[in-house]
This record gives C-alpha cells, structure tokens and sequence, in this order.
C-alpha cells in the first residue's frame, strides 16, 4: 500500500473523483507527484490519500495503452461496520401472529 501525504491544505470535501485523480498521478511514471513514489513498482493495489477529514482508500489498477501508461480501473475502497442488529418478523412467520394476536 503507497500513502501519499499532501503538505497543502486541501478543502475539507475533498472529492471522490479527486482523491481517483491524487491516486492515478501518483502511480503513474513521469508525473509531479510520482517522484514521492521513489523506485516502488506499480501495477495494482490500495494508494491511501490522506486528506484533512480523514484517508480515503482508492484501489487502482495500470494498463498500457499503445505502448503508454494508463490508468485500467480505478474505484473507491470502502469498508462496512455493523450499526445495529435485530429480528424481522413477517407477518405470515411471525409466532405471535398465528395465535391470533395480531403481532402484538
């Protein structure tokens, strides 16, 4: 995983497609931002842009396009937590409501 770490402030929203844009610039070769890179190789994997509200993950994936590079595919890395936990009763299921009760 490569993480780039931008000294300028940039505006707290920073955009999906602009963090996609950070990400490809700094994998590409030959870009202002590759020389943060150094030497490490890239063809695909996880660029971490940080910015001032938080990281934004971004996987990517290089391609040669008539013998240059270029950028294959490019998506937002997002990660789910559980936020709450219960029981569905449907209503032909429900125990309470084959006992005539109404589900109550």
């Amino acid at each position: 995983m490569l993480a780039l770490l931008h000294a300028a402030a940039l505006p707290p929203r920073h955009a999906v497609t602009g963090a996609i844009g950070v990400a490809a610039s700094l994998v590409l070769p030959d870009t202002v931002s590759s020389a943060f890179r150094g030497d490490a190789a890239f063809s695909r994997g996880v660029v971490s842009v940080l910015h001032p509200a938080g990281r934004i993950g971004i996987s990517i994936e290089l391609c040669s396009r008539g013998g240059r590079p270029g950028v294959a595919r490019a998506g937002v890395v997002r990660t789910a937590r559980k936020i709450m936990q219960g029981t569905v009763c449907v209503p032909a299921a429900c125990p309470a409501s084959r006992s005539g009760s109404g589900g109550r």
